[in-house]
């Protein structure tokens, strides 16, 4: 999201931990239940105002130097990170939209009450060939969504 401004947004890893994933995260990587996983909780800012919460899920061992690098090293963008500490690329994405409410720990993040409409992004990330890299769930307040898609 560059808002048509060139700026990009800001974020912050909140935590960062390795965890055997979740069934619906297995399904969503094309991996075993119960396999090890990288999962970042992220924040993303533009101007400093938080907009999104993330839950990314990374498998690994394909992605384990992300899971040792010094946090503060890790740009705002994590598709370039990808590319530069483990050559990985991203080529492709599927994003499903859907409406939520805030729990309470979303709602002390954007800054709203726990009950809040948020919109859920579920994302798939694939490389070139089509193998899946990354699931991510991020949300964001409904009433600042604005979604345009160009079909030609």
């Amino acid at each position: 999201m560059q808002g048509g401004t060139g700026q990009t947004p800001g974020s912050r890893i909140l935590e960062r931990n390795t965890q055997d994933a979740p069934a619906h995260v297995a399904a969503a990587l094309n991996v075993q239940g119960h396999s090890p996983v990288l999962h970042l909780h992220r924040l993303r800012l533009w101007q400093d105002t938080p907009f999104l919460v993330e839950d990314i899920w990374l498998p690994l061992p394909q992605f384990q130097p992300i899971a040792e690098i010094d946090l503060n090293e890790l740009g705002s963008l994590l598709y370039p990170e990808y590319e530069n500490r483990i050559g990985l690329i991203i080529g492709s994405a599927t994003e499903e939209l859907s409406v939520t409410r805030a729990t309470d720990g979303q709602a002390v993040l954007l800054n709203c009450k726990g009950g809040d409409p948020l919109v859920k992004i579920n994302r798939i990330a694939r490389t070139h060939t089509g193998d899946v890299a990354e699931y991510r769930e991020s949300y964001g307040l409904a009433s600042s969504f604005r979604y345009q898609v160009e079909i030609n």
